[in-house]
């Protein structure tokens, strides 16, 4: 039995990937209790000296990229603990994922807005403090909104 997408989980294939990596094109996917992000393509550029260097590392996992790997896993699960579980697996193989657990955070929220479409969480129930993915097509922002509407985190 597979997983249903925007049902049991909710992905975007293409984002914007900040983390212990560094900068460049990643993946999101989020279930009830978690949001990993995954490294696609990172680009480092050095400047330190007179010669600019440029290292780009390109991510896979079975000689697919993380994209198509979670879409594989999600298809091979059995049910949403195994998916969670193999996606932590792959954050934490490589060491550049990134894993939000969502029972750590107070608050959860999606913005739609031209500039600002992305998820938001946060480990304090009041103030600033908020950290975000961006999710950069309008009908993926719409997916998580949808997706997360309902959850006990879900703030305005």
């Amino acid at each position: 039995m597979s997983l249903t997408k925007n049902t049991d989980y909710v992905f975007s294939p293409k984002m914007t990937f900040l983390g212990p990596a560094g900068l460049g094109e990643g993946c999101l996917v989020g279930t009830k209790k978690l949001l990993v992000s995954l490294p696609m393509v990172l680009t480092d550029v050095d400047v330190r000296s007179q010669v600019t260097e440029e290292t780009t590392t390109r991510y896979s996992f079975a000689g697919k990229t993380p994209a198509e790997a979670i879409e594989t896993i999600a298809e091979d699960c059995e049910d949403l603990n195994e998916f969670e579980a193999m996606l932590q697996q792959l954050a934490e193989g490589e060491g550049d994922g990134v894993i939000v657990e969502l029972a750590q955070m107070q608050r959860l929220k999606v913005k739609l807005g031209w500039f600002s479409k992305g998820i938001y969480y946060s480990p304090k129930a009041k103030g600033p403090g908020w950290k975000a993915f961006t999710l950069g097509e309008k009908k993926v922002a719409q997916a998580f909104a949808d997706f997360y509407a309902n959850h006990d985190l879900a703030s305005g």
